[in-house]
């Protein structure tokens, strides 16, 4: 196996895992053998913001930019950054939206944490950020969900897309949000912005629902995706037992 390869590998399970300066270090050696690998860059950006170094950041993302104009992960991120005026002095990343799920639940019924099933591939995951707000797309029996790029990064479990088709069809209003992201796991807060008059006294999540997975082939290379991982699942039960007992 191409030795640049398993470093990138290495690189975003690094990310996933918020190790960041790992990835710093992993991404660097990927540059070192090959300066003009401008994922490796990105991927390098990225670890840069969420410790802090916006400046260095910043400068490779022009570095990406000046190589590839269109790059839509550098221009996003150049952007917020330049947003930002590089003011964070608090050390935290400028990817990081400071989600604060108390908003999502001053009602009970209104918000819901869920595991995303058939996520995309772990750079696309890796990528994403905490409080990222994310687009729903309803289809004909599930619910599809895409970054602010138009990226698909999942989909939600059948039994909530079938909800949400219903309410939507109703005339309900959703939005998404990153809560966190790790290795084959992607846990996003839905939250009912608007209810349509024909649910008025109806919430859109009444209860935590026990959520099946199935397994499914992908088409690269035939590998099974069995959703989210056991601790994934097992982490969602208790925070949402912990955000009920808060309510």
């Amino acid at each position: 196996m191409n030795d640049l390869f398993v470093l990138a590998q290495r690189s975003i399970d690094e990310a996933l895992s918020s190790n960041w300066e790992g990835a710093i270090a992993t991404n660097q050696e990927i540059l070192r053998q090959n300066p003009n690998d401008l994922e490796a860059k990105n991927r390098l950006a990225r670890a840069c913001l969420e410790i802090g170094k916006v400046g260095e950041a910043k400068k490779i993302y022009q570095e990406v930019l000046k190589a590839d104009s269109y790059n839509q992960i550098a221009l996003k991120n150049f952007q917020r950054i330049t947003k930002l005026n590089g003011n964070l002095g608090n050390g935290k990343s400028g990817n990081n939206h400071q989600l604060n799920s108390t908003i999502f639940l001053s009602e009970p019924g209104k918000a819901k944490l869920v595991n995303l099933i058939h996520l995309a591939n772990p750079q696309e995951i890796s990528s994403l950020s905490p409080g990222e707000q994310l687009r729903l797309q309803p289809k004909k029996h599930t619910v599809c969900v895409f970054n602010k790029s138009d990226q698909y990064v999942g989909a939600l479990p059948d039994d909530i897309s079938h909800l949400l088709i219903s309410l939507i069809d109703g005339g309900n209003i959703y939005e998404a949000y990153v809560k966190k992201t790790s290795i084959n796991c992607l846990q996003v807060i839905l939250w009912e912005k608007y209810r349509s008059e024909r649910f008025i006294s109806q919430p859109s999540f009444l209860e935590t629902r026990k959520i099946n997975y199935y397994p499914y082939i992908k088409e690269e290379g035939g590998k099974i995706d069995q959703g989210p991982s056991p601790e994934c699942e097992e982490e969602l039960i208790e925070e949402e037992r912990s955000w009920n007992k808060d309510l």
